[in-house]
């Protein structure tokens, strides 16, 4: 014989079945049934709010030696240009990472 529900009926055809005294549900589980009795799968989606918060440190308004337009280097990105400051945050684009916004503590003004 092979393997897979043929070998199983095959087997427990000639015994009587170990799980005839399981109550088996025309329908799905009791988790399903909570879900469902309580409205789970008929809900509308909940409104999506579209936040843009900031990361800027309370207390520490960025560096002063690096301005827009200025050459930077970072350890993982490498050489790139300032092209945004809000706070200790920048934008920077990199020669080979493209933008990327990091906190002006990773950074080295050359």
């Amino acid at each position: 014989m092979t393997g897979g529900a043929s070998l199983w009926r095959a087997n427990w055809s000639e015994r009587a079945d170990p799980f005839a005294d399981i109550g088996r549900g025309a329908g799905r589980g009791p988790g399903w049934q909570r879900a469902a009795a309580h409205g789970g799968f008929e809900r509308t989606p909940a409104r999506v709010l579209e936040v843009k918060a900031s990361a800027v440190s309370l207390g520490n308004p960025g560096r002063s030696d690096i301005s827009l337009g200025q050459r930077v280097f970072h350890s993982k990105f490498g050489y790139g240009t300032v092209a945004e400051i809000e706070g200790n945050k920048l934008e920077i684009d990199f020669e080979h990472a493209g933008r990327k916004r990091v906190l002006d503590s990773f950074v080295i003004v050359e």
